[in-house]
């Protein structure tokens, strides 16, 4: 039913949780003897014994759920006794941000650099990581100075999976500023001369994060390499996820509008920025209800 009914992501994780989890700690218990003491044991040895985090087990959760669920449709099992189980506080994840100044001394430190583009591109538009490993050389207009984000490659294990971005706002064409148009043309220029130098052996697949050969980099590659650059150069320690905050966090203090911000963002909604940004964004609008005082003065 997964199979057929979900991303190949997706179920790779199902797979992940049933295989390595899941089978070893209570594959031996039958379906229809199955009780919600079986799982909340399993949740307690998760993070007692398996050092896994409430989020994670929530996830774990949500796998034997809907597994289960199938079970009732099929009538299987009588009852979902997932429902029954009591589950960990769920634990909020804040991540960190660039300050503008620290953004500025990254990007003259990457210049060059293998990271240079994902770097650029992170910090000067925002974009994911699986955006940025499946963005090809078609996708960018230079006489209209555009991206088109209408492609992502993603992990699964050992598989790498081109797919198209997860929600339609995804979908976005964003504008190239003067720096990042500088360095997409030298990368551009890089990838012909190699392409040309190469010839038969170069595998033109078009991605703009490549190897010399033209190959791909494996999705992971731009995580660890990101980290060993930080480290190296003594820079404060963030995730490459974390420039897309950063983005988002200095165009809201220059006074970009939260819709605006959402949309080149690519989230589905304001809410999901709302969500991700309250505790960062001036959301409760004390800069605008206090404008009004300032006028009134």
């Amino acid at each position: 039913d997964v199979k057929y009914n979900c991303e190949e992501t997706t179920a790779y994780g199902y797979r992940n949780i049933i295989n390595k989890h899941l089978t070893p700690f209570m594959g031996n218990v039958e379906l229809q003897k199955l009780q919600p003491a079986h799982i909340q044991q399993y949740y307690k040895h998760l993070m007692d014994n398996t050092g896994l985090s409430p989020n994670t087990v929530h996830k774990h959760h949500a796998t034997i759920r809907k597994a289960l669920d199938y079970g009732l449709k099929q009538q299987l099992v009588y009852r979902n006794v997932a429902d029954a189980v009591s589950l960990p506080r769920k634990k909020k994840f804040e991540g960190k941000s660039y300050t503008r100044e620290q953004l500025r001394i990254l990007l003259e430190k990457v210049t060059d650099t293998k990271i240079e583009l994902p770097v650029y591109l992170a910090g000067y538009l925002g974009l994911r990581r699986e955006e940025i490993c499946g963005l090809r050389w078609k996708n960018i207009d230079f006489t209209q100075r555009i991206i088109h984000i209408n492609e992502v490659r993603v992990s699964a294990g050992n598989r790498t999976i081109v797919k198209s971005p997860k929600t339609e706002k995804s979908q976005r064409t964003l504008y190239i500023t003067d720096e990042l148009y500088d360095i997409l043309i030298k990368n551009k220029a890089r990838y012909d001369e190699y392409k040309k130098i190469l010839g038969s052996e170069f595998d033109d697949t078009g991605y703009i994060y490549a190897k010399e050969n033209g190959k791909p980099y494996k999705v992971n590659y731009i995580t660890d390499q990101f980290r060993e650059f930080l480290e190296i150069h003594d820079l404060p320690k963030i995730r490459l996820h974390d420039l897309r905050h950063t983005f988002a966090s200095i165009l809201y203090d220059a006074g970009v509008d939260l819709k605006a911000i959402s949309e080149a963002l690519g989230h589905s909604d304001l809410g999901t920025t709302n969500k991700i940004y309250a505790h960062r964004f001036d959301i409760n609008h004390m800069k605008t209800v206090t404008a009004i005082s300032e006028a009134l003065k």
